[in-house]
């Protein structure tokens, strides 16, 4: 029974990487280069709102050198291409790759300035929940694990939205990380607290 387990979530896994690289493979090929433009510069303004000309400079300072090495690379692949057609095609998809890898990169750099922000939260909230749990050890009162698999499968969707966030080529607030760095405090002392007793 446990290893028809292991075997169901290993596949389940195996399909889930596939789908992503199917949904990868379909925002490059399809995304029109107006919204992915648009897009782009719409993070800048939010940066910019937010922390200012400085902080949105550092954050270009950080994902723009891989991205111009990159666009070197394939836009001189590119130009051997035969057929003007074709290649005008090429070029644009070509950009907008460029355009939404710098975005995914620029969004990648955006959490984790917001997650070391939010580090002294989701700290103080795993220690707690430690703690928690050890009273509740020591006091004879059993753990939830109803409580403990939410926080579980809570995390784990909180993994997945943001995935999505990185990956969509769609204007997003950036505060949504916060937000989920807050959830994520929650979630994380309701699966410490609620550790089964025998860990």
């Amino acid at each position: 029974m446990a290893q028809q387990k292991k075997q169901t979530e290993s596949n389940s896994g195996f399909y889930a990487l596939i789908f992503l690289l199917l949904v990868l493979l379909g925002i490059g090929l399809f995304t029109p280069y107006k919204i992915i433009e648009s897009t782009w510069k719409s993070e800048q303004e939010q940066i910019i709102d937010y922390g200012g000309t400085e902080t949105n400079e550092w954050l270009l300072s950080q994902s723009m050198p891989f991205v111009k090495d990159l666009a070197t690379k394939l836009r001189s692949s590119a130009e051997n291409s035969s057929s003007s057609q074709v290649d005008a095609w090429l070029m644009e998809r070509i950009d907008v790759s460029l355009i939404w890898i710098n975005l995914f990169g620029y969004r990648l750099f955006v959490a984790v300035m917001w997650m070391l922000l939010c580090m002294p939260l989701l700290t103080s909230a795993i220690i707690d929940g430690f703690y928690t749990r050890e009273i509740n050890k020591d006091s004879f009162i059993s753990q939830s694990p109803i409580k403990h698999k939410v926080g579980v499968k809570l995390t784990h969707y909180l993994l997945i939205a943001v995935v999505i966030w990185l990956i969509i080529p769609l204007p997003i607030p950036s505060w949504i990380i916060p937000c989920i760095m807050s959830v994520k405090a929650i979630t994380s002392w309701f699966w410490i607290s609620n550790l089964q007793k025998r860990l």
